[in-house]
């Protein structure tokens, strides 16, 4: 099983296929040649390349999402002979995996990762947002400390100075170290 992230792979192939439920639910597989996946910002070739599919579902309320991603691998139209363009099947196309559970097993959900699927946000009506704001305040004011004058910070203790050094007995200073003159007439 692969690990969820991003993946990059070379469309190889689509076939059609119908679903074993009771809605006998139309979709199109279309599967890639996964060879890269992304780590810290670069691609890193896999060991080995591995085949997933990517599963665009026909029902009407899929029907608008499988029809962008079909635009965005160059779709030719003709489901009785589907073919994409020749971009997507040499260039390489960026997918995500996923991890779901379902029946308590864990399957991989391939998906397109830049496919323009993100629908626009349909706001909640006024009402809804006035009521969320409120809820902001009120919960912002019953976690506010009162107004008033901050508190001063404490005040440090007093540092004492360093101790003095006990005296150099190594000899006279070194040129270097020579003391200077507290009036060396030289004006400043």
């Amino acid at each position: 099983m692969m690990k969820p992230g991003t993946y990059s792979g070379m469309l190889v192939a689509c076939a059609m296929d119908t679903l074993e439920n009771k809605k006998r639910t139309e979709l199109l597989r279309v599967t890639f040649r996964i060879t890269h996946e992304s780590a810290n910002s670069a691609w890193v070739q896999l060991p080995k390349a591995v085949e997933r599919s990517v599963r665009m579902f026909m029902s009407d309320g899929a029907w608008p999402y499988t029809q962008r991603k079909l635009e965005a691998l160059g779709f030719n139209g003709d489901f009785m002979h589907p073919d994409f363009s020749d971009e997507a099947k040499s260039k390489g196309i960026v997918l995500a995996c996923e991890h779901q559970q379902s029946g308590g097993k864990t399957y991989e959900n391939w998906e397109l990762a830049d496919w323009g699927g993100n629908r626009e946000p349909t706001p909640p009506p006024d009402e809804s947002l006035m009521r969320l704001s409120a809820k902001y305040k009120n919960d912002l004011a019953a976690n506010t400390p009162p107004a008033g004058a901050p508190t001063s910070p404490p005040t440090p203790e007093p540092v004492a100075p360093p101790a003095a050094s006990p005296p150099d007995d190594d000899g006279p200073p070194l040129p270097d170290e020579s003391p200077v003159p507290e009036d060396d007439g030289i004006p400043i």
